[in-house]
């Protein structure tokens, strides 16, 4: 199965490759958002938000691309903005979250600008 839209979830002590030059190898990948989630949980962890062009990926693609054997993957079918937030976790249902600055988000688009359209930027 092909996906659009897809975040993929990789621990930080498991994850073998450079994330930007993963993205840079693959043509297919239109947009992408990633951020290490690292202060306020036990497992540092990565966010991986990509969009596809038409027709997407596969999982297994995306198993190879970053060396997983066991990654976790959500298919993505909220808007870009919804996405951004959560990854920030600015989405405001837990006060006990650490909320990341705009600063800590790599993206290939411009953040701030769409989630001002939106939401009242922090």
């Amino acid at each position: 199965m092909r996906v659009s839209q897809v975040e993929i979830i990789i621990p930080e002590a498991v994850l073998s490759v450079d994330i930007p030059i993963v993205i840079s190898k693959h043509r297919n990948i239109r947009d992408f958002a990633y951020i290490l989630h690292d202060k306020d949980c036990c497992a540092p962890h990565y966010h991986i938000y990509l969009i596809f062009r038409w027709p997407g990926e596969s999982f297994d693609a995306l198993k190879d691309w970053f060396k997983l054997s066991k990654p976790l993957f959500n298919r993505v079918s909220v808007c870009e903005n919804s996405m951004l937030l959560y990854l920030l976790q600015w989405h405001g249902k837990s006060r006990y979250k650490y909320e990341y600055s705009l600063d800590c988000l790599q993206t290939s688009f411009d953040v701030s600008s769409l989630i001002k359209r939106n939401v009242n930027v922090k």
